[in-house]
């Protein structure tokens, strides 16, 4: 049942900041934990983001101590290790490999697209044991995979999710040194040395999420709408709206 945040987009009602457009807040995210955790669940269909100032973390993945290895779990705790309640948050602009995909998450599609962005994310790790480490390389733990997800049909209140109709973002986020060219680089030699037709679907791009609010989920996939919920209730008491019915969730668990 994993761990997973994920976002859906909130926005402030009235009165808005100059430079975002009236009612847009961001994603919200949420993420999940072992099934064995409290009755908290995860569904491919919704997300949400904390509304705090993470302006102290849009430079997170910068500051690094030479020999150090960077560690998401460690640096980047307001991002990926929330609490089991809704809270803002502000997600800065990262990069991604990502594939897009649509259909029931349970099929063999949906596992194969993962393995090809961890065969990519890997390859970019272990360029320095090929003694090709790019400018700027440092040591770090691969991230978490995650998904932005919608649907192709509207849900009613209350109606059962069509898992077929869903549409979905994988992606695997990138640290700062890998550059458009380096991504390329990898696409390239990746697909050659393990040959597969959804390398031609991969792509490398950038993602900002900005204001959201999010929490972490604990439990099955199919107990998702109570995290969503909550975090609904979260936007309503504090005058915010979702700025769309997209979400992201980021999987911190397989267990």
């Amino acid at each position: 049942m994993g761990i997973h945040v994920s976002n859906s987009c909130c926005g402030a009602v009235p009165g808005t900041s100059k430079g975002r457009a009236a009612g847009t807040l961001g994603p919200v995210r949420r993420t999940v934990g072992p099934s064995t955790a409290p009755s908290i669940a995860r569904m491919p269909d919704g997300a949400v983001h904390l509304l705090g100032t993470l302006a102290l973390f849009a430079g997170m993945t910068c500051f690094r101590e030479p020999f150090m290895k960077y560690e998401w779990k460690k640096h980047e705790k307001a991002l990926y290790l929330p609490k089991a309640v809704p809270a803002p948050v502000t997600v800065p602009e990262h990069a991604f490999f990502m594939i897009r995909g649509e259909g029931n998450p349970n099929g063999e599609a949906f596992l194969e697209a993962i393995g090809v962005l961890y065969a990519l994310s890997y390859a970019v790790k272990m360029l320095p044991k090929k003694g090709d480490a790019p400018e700027g390389y440092y040591e770090y733990a691969v991230f978490p995979l995650e998904g932005v997800w919608d649907t192709a049909e509207p849900m009613l209140p209350g109606e059962a999710l069509n898992k077929d109709a869903l549409r979905y973002t994988l992606m695997i986020r990138q640290p700062d040194f890998v550059t458009d060219e380096l991504a390329e680089r990898i696409l390239a030699a990746t697909s050659r040395k393990k040959p597969h037709s959804l390398y031609a679907s991969a792509s490398f791009g950038h993602w900002n999420d900005g204001l959201c609010v999010q929490m972490l989920h604990v439990g099955p996939y199919d107990d998702e709408p109570v995290s969503f919920s909550m975090m609904q209730a979260y936007c309503a008491e504090h005058g915010l709206r979702r700025a769309s019915d997209s979400h992201r969730e980021i999987y911190l668990s397989d267990a």
